[in-house]
């Protein structure tokens, strides 16, 4: 029986020492349920962190949607500055059209008014020419008679 009870003794030592390990390992599951626990308030930080920067991102993306907004009003503008432009430049080919159709009519009355004094010009030629062939015969009829006179 002393076998017994010494088999019984080393039986609960051997417990006991599974107990001390096992209580051993539930303080280091306590340590790692501490660095658990810091672990996911470091997760917990860095969510937090980028939901911070989704919301920096999705006011980015509205900022950009209000500029293209307004690059999109700029260019119907300049659309309408460009109609605006084709218009008057339209206006000015009407205008260039009718200078033109007045200078033709100038250039015809002018030139008519050229041919009217050139004639005008030869007719006044021709009788200067005249008058002065007369001027000379009666010159010479002159010289005639104050030579037969002498």
């Amino acid at each position: 029986m002393d076998e017994k009870v010494f088999d019984l003794f080393g039986k609960i030592y051997e417990e006991i020492q599974d107990i001390k390990s096992t209580i051993a390992s539930k303080e280091e599951l306590s340590k790692v349920e501490q660095g658990l626990r810091l672990d996911i308030q470091g997760l917990e930080r860095e969510m937090q962190d980028m939901g911070t920067a989704v919301q920096g991102l999705e006011r980015e993306m509205q900022d950009m949607g209000t500029a293209v907004q307004g690059l999109e009003n700029d260019m119907r503008g300049m659309g309408t500055v460009v109609q605006g432009l084709e218009r008057g430049l339209q206006g000015i080919g009407q205008d260039i059209v009718r200078l033109e159709n007045d200078m033709v009519q100038n250039h015809k009355a002018l030139y008519d008014g050229y041919e009217l004094t050139y004639e005008k010009l030869e007719a006044l030629s021709q009788k200067v020419d005249s008058i002065a062939e007369n001027v000379e015969r009666q010159d010479v009829e002159i010289r005639v008679i104050k030579g037969g006179k002498q």
